[in-house]
């Protein structure tokens, strides 16, 4: 038994470096698996209070056209905390040396801001009441170089209409960015 002790004894130590590379390569593993599982906590809490503070729908009921008083009667239903009247049309956003961009367009309330799906104000202004201009959100604004400013071109059934943007804003619809800027 003391040989075959001495053996193994020596046989360890002749491949110590194998060792320590498979030590080494454990350690990577380990610190990957646990840094990426923090990351992913961070990220979903993070996005958790955003939603929340953004007043994500837990439901988005769409009804086209809205009759006259739906939102009122949706409002009264038991367990309804928020209702609101949203317009959303598919466009297209065109500004000078930009190709064009496909776009998804909200049509803001015409007095005070959106209560559901809530929008932070990173940069710039709220539009004035009756002014007709655009908010971007961080994404676009961030990927094609707009801001505070500059005036865009929103196409919309065919037309093209110029709209200045007096801000940018993050929305819980898009907290993530969507695509990344070096893929137009």
């Amino acid at each position: 038994m003391p040989s075959l002790w001495r053996k193994s004894v020596r046989d360890l130590l002749g491949a110590r470096w194998q060792l320590a590379g498979l030590t080494v390569l454990v350690a990577v593993v380990v610190a990957v698996v646990l840094g990426s599982m923090r990351a992913k906590r961070l990220l979903e809490t993070t996005v958790r209070t955003c939603l929340v503070q953004l007043h994500a729908a837990d439901l988005d009921v769409r009804c086209s056209p809205t009759s006259p008083g739906a939102v009122d009667s949706a409002r009264e239903t038991p367990g309804v905390v928020r209702a609101e009247e949203r317009m959303l049309l598919e466009g297209v956003l065109r500004a000078p040396d930009m190709p064009a961009t496909p776009a998804h367009i909200r049509v803001l309330p015409a007095e005070g801001r959106p209560d559901i799906f809530a929008l932070e104000l990173l940069a710039g202004r709220w539009p004035q009441p009756d002014e007709e201009a655009v908010l971007l959100d961080r994404s676009i604004a961030q990927v094609r170089n707009l801001g505070p400013g500059d005036t865009v071109g929103l196409e919309i059934l065919g037309k093209t209409h110029a709209f200045p943007v007096v801000g940018v804003t993050l929305g819980s619809e898009h907290v993530l960015h969507p695509a990344h800027p070096a893929f137009d």
